[in-house]
């Protein structure tokens, strides 16, 4: 019997500027925080591209970015958890799927999705 792709469970955290908590505009990244529990599962993790640059300046800098492989689709929600009724019987979750392009002989591939019903629809967005 063939086993299927390990799956990592986790969840992406905001990493901020200066420590400000919840200041969307003073976001500096993401780190991933594998855990069992987690509601984002990675089937494969991404390619990065490094490579170098210069800014307007013309100082040197260096760059990671995907190789533009990966397209996302999403089936949004707009209520969230605490807003549904309690006479709703089993609603809709909020789902984003990652899939990577072809890739030199590899097919298109699903590599990663969330899916939950947050309290709020914010939290999903």
């Amino acid at each position: 019997m063939k086993e299927g792709p390990k799956i990592q469970n986790g969840e992406l955290q905001f990493i901020y500027k200066g420590g400000k908590v919840r200041d969307m505009n003073n976001v500096s990244g993401v780190r991933w925080v594998p855990g069992n529990e987690g509601k984002v599962h990675i089937i494969e993790k991404p390619l990065w591209e490094t490579g170098a640059t210069t800014d307007e300046d013309g100082n040197p800098i260096s760059y990671n970015e995907m190789r533009n492989l990966y397209v996302a689709g999403i089936d949004s929600i707009d209520i969230g958890e605490e807003q549904t009724s309690d006479l709703t019987k089993d609603p809709s979750k909020f789902c984003i799927v990652i899939k990577r392009r072809a890739f030199g002989t590899r097919p298109p591939q699903y590599v990663a999705y969330y899916m939950d019903r947050p309290d709020n629809e914010r939290e999903a967005y």
